[in-house]
């Protein structure tokens, strides 16, 4: 009986320790950074950025960007390069859209939606902008450029922002516990 009990404490340690790099490896997966873009009359601004400040990306990272219209009228985000324009001048979204698949979104006052983004890493060193083509919208000034950065830019990346990160670990210094030790979010950059 004894040596069943043990043979069973065995074959239990040794299932344990095939799931613990399973455990680590999970536990060393990098959070997207939440991004909240306002969006008002007439202007957009990211949290903790002056409202036209340009917003800076980094290439081939995920990003939870959330989208939330503090306005009192309808506003629509649209995120690309090359303004079209209609007949008559009216300036009506872009030629390529930052976005494959979406070409705009559009917010009633106080609606708000997160979207799952993952910068490609092929948009590194280009510049986009974001509009709202509402008609007399964009004309009011409500547009704000958006910059994708390389990886190894993080330091413009704060620069850009205002956002100071000595480490590089994405958590911003005056949020950070260790902010000369790059760490994960979850422990709060230790």
């Amino acid at each position: 009986m004894n040596k069943k009990i043990a043979l069973m404490l065995v074959l239990a340690s040794v299932l344990m320790l095939e799931a613990l790099p399973l455990a680590l490896a999970h536990g060393d997966e990098e959070e997207e950074a939440v991004l909240t873009l306002s969006m008002g009359e007439f202007y957009f601004q990211l949290d903790g950025q002056e409202p036209g400040q340009t917003v800076v990306l980094e290439a081939g990272k995920g990003y939870k960007l959330r989208l939330v219209n503090v306005g009192q009228i309808e506003h629509e985000v649209m995120v690309g390069q090359g303004a079209r324009f209609m007949e008559g001048g009216t300036r009506h979204g872009y030629l390529h859209n930052f976005f494959s698949s979406i070409g705009e979104f559009t917010l009633k006052p106080g609606n708000e939606v997160t979207l799952d983004l993952e910068v490609p890493a092929s948009y590194a060193g280009q510049t986009f902008e974001i509009g709202c083509f509402i008609p007399g919208h964009y004309q009011a000034g409500m547009k704000l450029e958006l910059r994708v950065v390389a990886p190894s830019d993080h330091a413009e990346v704060g620069q850009a922002t205002g956002v100071q990160d000595a480490d590089n670990d994405g958590i911003p210094d005056d949020e950070d516990y260790c902010p000369t030790f790059a760490g994960k979010a979850i422990t709060n950059g230790c």
